[in-house]
Parts: C-alpha cells; sequence; structure tokens
C-alpha cells in the first residue's frame, strides 16, 4: 500500500474529513509510541527498527 494510500484509508476511518493538525496528533502519537523519530532535515520523519519489524511482519518490504 503506497502512503497517500494509507492516509486516504486513515482519513476516512474516521469519518471523512480531518483538521489539519491531526496529521500532527498521529506523527505525535507514533513519537511516543517510539515507533518514528525525529528525520535529520527538517520536517522529516523516520521510521525506527521496531516499526521496520513490524511491518516486515505484515508483508511490507522495506
Amino acid at each position: 500500500m503506497k502512503a497517500s494510500e494509507a492516509l486516504l484509508r486513515c482519513i476516512a476511518s474516521v469519518g471523512g474529513t480531518i483538521d489539519s493538525t491531526q496529521l500532527d496528533v498521529w506523527l505525535g502519537q507514533l513519537l511516543k509510541a517510539g515507533l518514528i523519530r525525529k528525520g535529520e532535515a527538517p520536517f522529516t520523519y523516520t521510521l525506527t527498527d521496531t516499526a521496520k519489524g513490524f511491518l516486515q511482519k505484515k508483508g511490507v518490504q522495506i
């Protein structure tokens, strides 16, 4: 699944409309869970090894 499709699915799962700050909330939750970390470049995030392992178990190639 492409990232754009994943975002569309997330938006659909919460009723089809999100506030623009919702992405910040979702990313904040992923940061807190240790699944992403701030990237080196501004405004970027990177998957952690934990997230990569989880996704690989789901059949996602990274």
